[in-house]
């Protein structure tokens, strides 16, 4: 308990400093810190701020300056401020971003978040700031080791590897999966459509979202009863998944009746065609309850983003609600 405490009273005077984006400025006390980098000027006001906080050494194990969009890291603090151009997700034995990004969620809402990552046998306290340096915005990743100190249930130590990895995957499960369906959650959404728009405009590929709902949600809640409309969902979420390439695209519930599909690599025709599918087969589907049996229909809209695009995610996922609000205005049931 008393690390945590610990950990929370830093967090706080960190994030009371630096939430929002706040411009680190020169507190003249660079000397302290050594800059081993090409271009000195462009970190400036980065180890100044490390050279007032030298105690970030003593409270975590390692502390780097991430690009949580282009997935690098640009620098790592020791003895020195040392550039680097690095996978941020290689420290953890990944070859993709993590699924529970707290850095792109500080990054997208400009406040400080906290996780605990597990790898291999290990156990740490992940704490994500947001900063800006020259007007570059970036975050602060802040990583402590509390495999010893943690307690889940008992003592850490009592456990196995395997059951402390059961713990930690339950808990990043509970962070970036929704209950009901099992598909991903909006955190997920905030967190890994800003990085796949990136990923798409980097690799000079095309990449639809589609704004799924399902029509008259409300009148089956009212009809059929909740359980029957949690069964509908389920379904939906099902037919969803099938339809899908599940090792490059995801699907995610917004909201209530609402869903997100990220389609990699697709362009808008080959995206209506999944849509398309999804459509048809959920008109098909056959619901019961109490006796009685109804059906249900979905409408969707496509936003295809192009590489030479800059949009961000919430751009992507306005101009597909559009499209589905459109679809819902023309009759329902419908692609647009």
């Amino acid at each position: 308990m008393g690390l945590f405490l610990a950990y929370g009273f830093f967090i706080i005077c960190m994030g009371n400093l630096m939430q929002n984006g706040i411009q680190i400025k020169d507190y003249g006390r660079k000397e302290e810190m050594k800059i081993n980098t090409r271009d000195e000027s462009k970190f400036e006001e980065f180890s100044s701020i490390m050279a007032r906080y030298d105690f970030l050494e003593k409270l975590y194990d390692k502390i780097r300056v991430v690009d949580p969009v282009a997935n690098k890291v640009i620098y790592t603090v020791g003895n020195e401020v040392e550039e680097e151009d690095v996978s941020c997700y290689k420290f953890w034995g990944q070859n993709k971003m993590c699924d529970d990004c707290v850095s792109m969620r500080a990054y997208e809402n400009e406040d400080t978040f906290v996780k605990i990552k597990y790898t291999k046998s290990q156990v740490y306290l992940v704490t994500s700031v947001p900063i800006k340096i020259k007007d570059r915005k970036l975050v602060i990743e802040m990583i402590k080791n509390i495999t010893a100190s943690l307690a889940i249930e008992g003592q850490l130590d009592e456990k196995s590897p395997e059951q402390i990895k059961t713990i930690a995957e339950t808990l990043q499960s509970i962070v970036v999966k929704d209950g009901l369906t099992d598909l991903f959650n909006r955190r997920y959404i905030e967190t890994n459509l800003p990085v796949e728009i990136q990923n798409a405009r980097g690799a000079q590929k095309e990449l639809t979202v589609i704004m799924t709902d399902i029509d008259d949600f409300k009148e089956i809640n009212d009809t059929y009863g909740h359980p029957a409309g949690d069964k509908v969902i389920k379904k939906f979420s099902e037919i969803i998944l099938k339809s899908i390439r599940r090792d490059f695209d995801w699907a995610a519930r917004y909201g209530g009746e609402e869903f997100l599909i990220c389609l990699v690599e697709t362009n808008r025709e080959q995206a209506m065609k999944v849509a398309e599918r999804i459509r048809s087969t959920m008109e098909r589907e056959v619901f019961e309850s109490g006796g009685r049996t109804f059906k249900v229909t979905a409408s969707f809209g496509l936003c295809t983003v192009g590489h030479t695009e800059e949009k961000s995610y919430l751009d992507v996922v306005n101009c597909a609600d559009s499209f589905l609000l459109k679809a819902k205005s023309e009759g329902k049931n419908i692609v647009k």
